[in-house]
């Protein structure tokens, strides 16, 4: 056993919270150090082939990094998305995670997770890269995470959603977000009119319309641009609300 090589391994224990063999192998070390870092007291087992530094401090969001560093494919997204970005007085006892629609299910014997199936594209948009304990942790942004609230409110709950919807609403929360984020939203419910305006006039290209309407906005307001984006989202979903009988309180 090299001497260098296992100083390496010691000191990776100290800059990472949650380690599996790979993230050895990945270096050029042998996966199997781990059990004599063990020995030495410097990383518990916390799970088959998942490991625990005993240096590092543990977070608020210690099971996050747990969960991200087991099953790396997937977000974090409602709930714990919510939790995350202290938009709901909510504390769920599972990870909520999103997995694509043919990505294997993990074994959830050893943590609890809720695992939620999205398509490709609402999998890969709105996505934030956060570093947990060493563990890079994916979590929607807030504005995706609303807009994927209200998709699955029968999971979740409808006031959870609300609740989400009117904290992002509070917040100077601006994801730098792009029109894209419309594409969430159901398209027959996104010609509303924009905030301060009675109505609508006919529009024969309504993403080209928006987009401008918007700029103006912005700048009638003198607004970040991304600020005002985030905006119009929540209105179309308060739109949505409102059009599906929802009462809001």
């Amino acid at each position: 056993m090299s001497g260098s090589q296992m100083e390496q391994a010691r000191a990776l224990t100290r800059q990472q919270g949650v380690l599996r063999p790979c993230d050895l192998v990945a270096r050029g070390l042998p996966g199997a150090y781990l059990g004599r870092l063990v020995q030495e007291g410097l990383v518990e087992r916390i799970g088959r082939g998942v490991y625990r530094s005993r240096s590092v401090e543990i977070t608020e969001q210690h099971t996050l990094a747990e969960v991200c560093r087991r099953v790396p494919q997937g977000m974090v997204c409602l709930l714990s998305a919510l939790r995350y970005h202290n938009l709901t007085t909510q504390s769920p006892a599972e990870v909520w995670l999103a997995l694509g629609n043919s990505a294997r299910a993990p074994k959830t014997d050893l943590l609890p997770l809720r695992i939620v199936r999205f398509s490709a594209a609402a999998l890969a948009a709105g996505v934030e890269e956060h570093l947990i304990e060493g563990v890079p942790v994916r979590v929607y942004d807030p504005a995706k995470t609303v807009v994927d609230c209200f998709k699955f409110r029968n999971k979740i709950g409808l006031e959870v959603a609300l609740e989400a919807l009117r904290a992002v609403g509070e917040s100077d929360a601006s994801p730098g977000s792009t029109l894209a984020l419309r594409d969430h939203l159901p398209y027959d419910q996104c010609d509303a009119g924009l905030p301060g305006e009675s109505g609508m006039k006919e529009i024969r290209n309504l993403s080209h319309s928006v987009h401008d309407r918007l700029l103006n906005l912005a700048h009638r307001t003198q607004l970040p641009y991304d600020l005002v984006l985030v905006r119009y989202a929540l209105e179309r979903l308060l739109y949505r609300c409102r059009s599906t009988s929802a009462s809001v309180t």
